[in-house]
């Protein structure tokens, strides 16, 4: 923004999906696990119909294709977008926030005041924790979550679970043996304490077959 502080893409991705729902009410914007809460509850406050997707371009483009989704925004900072035939475009991406951020600047607002609404939560950076067996060492993952009695626990590209306070997300890569974990809250400890409380445990069975 203004001050230098680095934005999430979650947050660019809200402002997006807020401008084209304005004119597009009710359209299907896309979202995956490792992106944060905060666009998920954007895309809803403002009419839209949020698309849970597999992270990876590839997939996101065949999700979007395959639901008619307007737009999606991946927590790596790619955005896709329909009119460009579902792929990601930096172009795109600029003119959408010039455009959403030229409306509020004509109200006197500055870029951080119109971003405040979407950064109620902290994330922590990606860990991605070498295996030996994906399925396996995900699977030991998924009934140590169990044992830890969350709220919620959902399969989706891995597994998106929810203690109330922290959420986050732990999955298989796709191009490594390797499990990718990343978690969320209002206060940044909480995230960070659960994600290397986590990723001691996946060590731990990082050998197992």
């Amino acid at each position: 923004d203004e001050n230098g502080r680095y934005i999430n893409s979650a947050v660019i991705g809200a402002l997006i999906a807020e401008h084209y729902l304005a004119t597009n009410p009710g359209a299907k914007i896309g979202y995956t696990g490792l992106t944060s809460r905060s666009f998920e509850e954007a895309i809803k406050r403002a009419g839209g119909k949020p698309v849970l997707m597999k992270v990876g371009h590839a997939f996101i483009k065949e999700s979007m294709r395959k639901q008619d989704v307007l737009f999606a925004a991946e927590h790596s900072g790619h955005f896709y977008f329909k009119d460009y035939f579902f792929t990601d475009s930096v172009t795109l991406t600029l003119l959408a926030v010039c455009d959403a951020y030229a409306l509020v600047k004509a109200e006197g607002k500055t870029f951080s005041e119109m971003m405040a609404p979407h950064l109620e939560y902290e994330q922590t950076e990606d860990v991605v924790v070498m295996v030996k067996n994906k399925e396996v060492a995900l699977e030991k993952t998924r009934v140590y979550l169990e044992s830890l009695q969350p709220k919620k626990l959902k399969k989706a590209d891995g597994y998106i679970v929810d203690f109330g306070e922290v959420w986050g997300m732990v999955k298989p890569s796709v191009t490594e043996y390797a499990l990718k974990l990343m978690f969320e809250s209002k206060k940044k400890s909480l995230a960070v304490k659960m994600q290397k409380d986590l990723v001691k445990f996946v060590k731990s069975v990082a050998k197992a077959e």
